[in-house]
């Protein structure tokens, strides 16, 4: 359950989708969730009822229905940590007292010190299949380093990293409506 990565960092997660170009989304109704999920084992994680419920209200949100009988769309999550290193070489400058020939010195010299950060990077991937033709449809991804204090909220990291991706799909959720001020 390593994944959540940082919805609320200030640059955002790196998100990209993919879609079938044959296909028009618009002529399915209804969505499902696959009876196994790629994000759990055993038994139903915290982060595949998160992720579900997120994703319903996304779907939902576009005219989708829910129903759990033969849906025209089934949908599955797949999450992966990486572990990465960030190496770059910093400036620094040393310099020191010498002696040479009954004269002492000082002199400075330029080097460089390697800096190395050890991080871990999560990808979140959300798959839309077409139920009747077991063919993937659209496919959403985010990238993004892990934030451990995401982690401890992932009730609130999902909905925005889910919210995110769901921004590339194609089709768009209404703009909520403002009541006019009189």
């Amino acid at each position: 359950m390593m994944l959540m990565l940082s919805a609320c960092a200030s640059v955002g997660p790196n998100v990209h989708s993919n879609m079938n170009p044959q296909v028009n989304l618009s002529e399915y109704k209804s969505f499902g969730f696959f009876e196994k999920l790629d994000t759990d084992e055993r038994y139903e994680s915290l982060l595949s009822q998160y992720l579900k419920a997120s994703t319903k209200a996304e779907m939902q949100s576009r005219g989708f229905t829910f129903t759990e009988n033969n849906p025209d769309l089934l949908i599955n999550f797949n999450q992966e940590t990486t572990d990465k290193q960030y190496v770059r070489q910093i400036p620094t400058t040393t310099g020191g007292y010498y002696g040479y020939r009954g004269h002492v010195y000082y002199d400075t010299w330029v080097g460089f010190e390697p800096y190395i950060e050890n991080y871990q990077q999560g990808t979140l991937t959300i798959d839309i299949v077409e139920r009747q033709q077991n063919k993937m449809v659209w496919q959403g991804v985010a990238v993004d380093v892990i934030n451990p204090d995401n982690l401890k909220h992932l009730d609130t990291t999902v909905p925005t990293l889910v919210n995110a991706i769901f921004k590339q799909f194609p089709i768009a959720a209404p703009a909520p409506v403002v009541p006019a001020v009189e």
